[in-house]
């Protein structure tokens, strides 16, 4: 099977890129070629843009999964860990006081999950979402 080119390289480029999504439906997170900040971000979902959480999290996934990756050793479990950090980033959005500290505030979130799943993990008990205190 022959794929098009420039068929490929806009898939390729949308799925690691952010340029293409300057050209796409989820345009409205942007303002022309400017990138908006933390901040900026945080507001816009407080204020009902959900693809602007889509951005955090394209912008912050992979520093989150690294840092449950350190702490469990185990790639697809860290990938579970940082996805139950973004939902409870989600979930907890409203209460952030300081709108442009949300990536250390969501590293901590991660740390956190990955420090309760590990414990979860060695004691034994299923993998589940776990408490945070």
């Amino acid at each position: 099977m022959l794929i098009d080119n420039t068929c490929w390289k806009k898939v390729f480029l949308s799925h690691f890129c952010l340029e293409p999504a300057l050209n796409s439906r989820s345009a409205s997170v942007w303002k022309g070629s400017y990138v908006r900040t933390d901040a900026e971000l945080v507001n816009a979902v407080l204020d009902g843009e959900k693809q602007a959480f889509a951005v955090l999290v394209k912008r912050y996934e992979r520093s989150v999964r690294a840092v449950a990756l350190d702490i469990l050793g185990d790639y697809h479990f860290a990938s579970d860990v940082s996805q139950e950090a973004f939902i409870k980033a989600y979930e907890q959005l409203a209460g952030l006081r300081k709108p442009e500290s949300f990536g250390p505030w969501l590293m901590k979130i991660a740390y956190r999950y990955a420090l309760d799943s590990n414990r979860q993990k060695l004691k034994g008990l299923p993998r589940g979402r776990p408490r945070l205190s």
